[in-house]
């Protein structure tokens, strides 16, 4: 191949060295777009998710205070806990079932996790379905529940006229992963240190294919966590393990030096957080006991 190439180049000259060059040029440009767009195309409406109770649990006031204040906390959001729980803690004594964060980086973050995919969650509904029931438990199916109650958040929002935190005044419409992040803290002063889920980086700080490639990140807009944690109480003192936010900090505060305000919430089962996936820095401060949480990131463009 190489031979060729010359032997082209030899015979051609520099129009055809300066074809070449665009020519691949074209195609890793294309190469980057294409990864950026993938997570989005697999997405879906959030109208076309199942509420699954989040209509009864988002109020007006929960998005208003989401608006307003750039998160929201509520408590009680998910009845069946224990059941998810019970599910996760069979995945991790299956090997290979969580692992560490492919993105892992011991100064980062130290917690277990995987990706929960739609392949996932229909092998659950087969097994539910063969044992013709919806309420009671099969296993997998707690967890199902779960994701399924995070991918209602959406929905829920826009039924509350949801604007985002930009202060227009047109309804966000939000779209689904098909993606849903599982993460287990063990205990063992496993942390996160202080980051943002989305990119607010301009095409000139972040180069062309950067920029590209990370299109998914950069069109985030609200982060949901659902806490699976075991136990009615939590001693962020003793226990650590809080996800603490750093409200208002300026762009470019990687520390929240900036910050208005420190809010640190304990990872209560059943509680669930809403914020604001590009601007709320936040961290997971290291953790002493066990900590289990489920993330969905809801887009805010439709994919092309």
């Amino acid at each position: 191949m190489a031979a060729r190439l010359a032997s082209f180049l030899g015979r051609y000259g520099d129009g055809a060295a300066l074809l070449t060059v665009l020519a691949c040029g074209v195609v890793v440009v294309g190469e980057a777009y294409e990864a950026g767009l993938a997570p989005l195309r697999k997405s879906r409406p959030a109208e076309e998710a199942t509420h699954y109770g989040c209509s009864e649990i988002i109020s007006a006031s929960n998005c208003r205070a989401l608006e307003k204040e750039g998160y929201v906390v509520i408590d009680n959001a998910f009845a069946r806990v224990s059941e998810a729980r019970r599910d996760v803690r069979r995945m991790v004594r299956e090997k290979g079932a969580m692992t560490d964060s492919p993105n892992r980086d011991s100064a980062i973050r130290t917690d277990l996790m995987c990706f929960l995919t739609e392949t996932d969650r229909a092998a659950v509904r087969a097994a539910m379905k063969k044992a013709e029931t919806e309420d009671s438990y099969v296993g997998g199916s707690g967890l199902l529940r779960a994701q399924m109650f995070l991918g209602g958040v959406g929905a829920a929002l826009q039924s509350q006229s949801f604007v985002g935190f930009s202060g227009h005044s047109k309804v966000v419409k939000l779209r689904v992963p098909e993606q849903v992040q599982l993460a287990l803290y063990t205990g063992t002063k496993t942390f996160y240190i202080p980051h943002r889920d989305g990119i607010d980086k301009t095409f000139w700080e972040m180069g062309l294919l950067e920029w590209l490639r990370y299109d998914c990140y950069r069109r985030r807009a609200v982060t949901a966590i659902l806490y699976l944690t075991e136990g009615e109480e939590w001693d962020n003192e003793r226990d650590g393990g809080f996800l603490r936010l750093y409200i208002g900090a300026e762009r470019g505060d990687d520390d929240g030096t900036t910050a208005r305000e420190v809010v640190d919430i304990s990872p209560l089962g059943g509680r669930m957080v809403l914020f604001d996936a590009q601007r709320v820095l936040h961290e997971v401060r290291p953790t002493f006991r066990e900590r289990i949480g489920v993330t969905v990131w809801f887009t805010s463009t439709a994919p092309s």
